[in-house]
């Protein structure tokens, strides 16, 4: 829940919808209500059949940070002072519970009532580890991850030393050398001292570091941040990293095969919605950190595999549905009602390179709008009459409005309101050479700064267009997993066509959380962009919508 909850006020700040926002007021306050007096968020069993396989009454660490994110993100929406004493009240229960060596802290992935700290590999599975409370070489990284960001918020919202006490050790448990092993690669390379990691979750990995990176810039910790760079740079070779498929699991090939074919009776291993969102996130961040410079990759990544993996065709969830097994419900856990039209519009959870797995679960559908909202806020940076545009995508702003005519045209159109200096990001596709630029009908000569065209002295109301070839291109990239070599065409940084394409997904059977095995009938097909073959932009009339505030 704490993830709904975190994107619906982005979603909103983007689009300005009100939808539901009764049913979204309610769904904070349940939240709010299960929050007790000890300062943490329990999820208890009484009353609650859905949560039968969970035995317990219990609390997850890396649920209740992200809560305190929400909050402090919530604050920031709504201007009310509840949610930052919950999220003090919060932050001050998940410490009570950590558990400590000498500088160093962490946490376990469940925490009962009135057991304590379980050891369990997942919360309803029933196979219980032995139970120490010793310090391990290594835990689940997003159980440290998660909190690191949530302490490192707070102190950075409120000043409480004690928060950063708990983010120096969360920090030092997640830098232990035995927390980083990297499966494969070069003896010579230190790699628990680059962010190199193997035989692990993608998405568990790249959701932690997002909180080092936010401890390393609330710290200015400079050489903490650049080892976040050297993460995001190794975790960019894995898959095909120019339209953000990132395989939910890495290793050795022949291992992750083998174990897929015995599972789920296909080899390939699927790209999660989390894990894009994340690497996503991630490049956005570093690149506003002054960092490294991923604008490029901020905008392949947003307009491939991040925004392909939304269901919206309505006849495609359909067939895949028709072919699909039949599921009897459990009144007490489930609902049929309205499935397929409340499911349009969500993110699945998995896909393979040319098709989707038509299942969701609450992280994909709420993880991808978080970083979608990122990349929307950073398309243009607006400072003191200066403006930075990162992104050639449509945003409107106080400052100025972006029309952006790509794929289509190479070519965008700044309509000023109160700049006086304006920079703007050219792709690195793009031939500067070939880039003209007008402003008010009248051509000027660029003046480039690295990649940017900047352009000085403007006034109210002028209209600046630049335009340059668009550029196709054609290339070949192997995932791994699969053992095959995709054939990507491009046009700028957008994927048009992907071949060889699959006629029905890799895997023939998937699991569902609770443990049982689904047959997989037939898939969601992607990148069916034949309309973005077009060379004019189709246009239409709209009223833009300016946010008054911003998270």
């Amino acid at each position: 829940m704490q993830k709904p909850i975190h994107a619906l006020p982005m979603l909103r700040t983007m689009t300005g919808s009100t939808f539901n926002e009764d049913m979204e007021q309610k769904m904070l306050e349940a939240v709010a209500a299960t929050i007790e007096g000890d300062g943490l968020w329990w999820y208890n069993i009484e009353g609650s059949p859905w949560r039968e396989a969970y035995q317990m009454d219990q609390v997850w660490p890396n649920s209740q940070a992200r809560l305190i994110v929400t909050l402090l993100d919530r604050h920031k929406y709504d201007g009310n002072a509840r949610w930052l004493d919950l999220a003090e009240r919060l932050a001050e229960g998940l410490a009570r519970i950590a558990l400590r060596d000498e500088d160093r802290a962490w946490f376990f992935t469940t925490f009962t009532r009135p057991e304590g700290w379980r050891m369990d590999v997942r919360p309803h599975s029933g196979t219980v580890r032995e139970r120490t409370l010793s310090e391990p070489p290594g835990v689940s990284f997003y159980d440290v991850g998660i909190p690191l960001r949530a302490f490192s918020r707070w102190y950075a919202v409120s000043g409480d030393e004690k928060a950063l006490d708990m983010a120096h050790r969360l920090a030092r448990f997640m830098l232990k050398p035995t927390m980083w092993a990297p499966s494969e690669g070069p003896s010579m390379v230190t790699g628990h001292e680059h962010g190199h990691w193997g035989d692990d979750h993608f998405h568990s990995h790249t959701m932690a570091v997002m909180g080092l990176l936010e401890y390393a810039t609330s710290t200015n910790h400079k050489r903490l941040q650049r080892f976040v760079a050297d993460f995001y740079e190794y975790s960019r070779n894995f898959g095909i990293s120019r339209i953000v498929f990132f395989p939910a699991v890495i290793g050795p090939v022949e291992q992750i095969q083998n174990s897929n074919l015995k599972n789920f009776k296909g080899k390939g291993q699927v790209s999660e919605g989390c894990a894009a969102a994340d690497m996503t996130w991630l490049a956005t961040a570093l690149s506003e950190a002054g960092v490294g410079d991923y604008w490029e990759d901020v905008d392949q990544y947003v307009r491939n595999q991040l925004v392909e993996f939304q269901l919206l065709r309505r006849d495609l969830l359909e067939q895949t549905i028709a072919a699909g097994p039949r599921h009897e419900i459990d009144p007490l856990a489930e609902t049929d009602e309205d499935v397929l039209e409340r499911s349009i519009g969500s993110f699945t959870s998995g896909g393979d390179p040319t098709i989707l797995y038509a299942w969701w679960a609450m992280c994909c559908t709420t993880n991808i709008p978080v970083s979608l909202y990122k990349v929307w806020k950073a398309i243009v940076r607006e400072t003191d009459g200066v403006a930075q545009v990162n992104l050639l995508l449509n945003r409107a702003l106080p400052g100025l409005d972006v029309d952006s005519y790509l794929p289509y045209e190479g070519k965008v159109v700044l309509r000023n309101k109160t700049a006086r200096k304006l920079h703007l990001r050219i792709p690195h596709w793009a031939d500067k050479k070939a880039v003209r630029c007008q402003v008010n009908d009248r051509e000027i000569s660029p003046c480039w700064l690295n990649n940017n065209l900047s352009i000085e002295s403007l006034g109210k109301d002028d209209v600046i267009t630049v335009e340059f070839p668009m550029v196709e291109t054609t290339e070949k990239d192997t995932e791994a997993s699969y053992a095959r070599e995709y054939t990507c065409r491009f046009k700028g940084n957008t994927l048009m066509d992907i071949s060889p394409r699959a006629e029905r997904p890799e895997w023939k059977q998937s699991t569902s959380d609770d443990g049982s095995q689904l047959e997989v009938g037939r898939g969601y097909p992607i990148y069916l962009r034949d309309h973005f073959k077009e060379t004019r932009a189709p246009l239409k009339k709209v009223q833009r919508y300016v946010s008054p505030s911003i998270i």
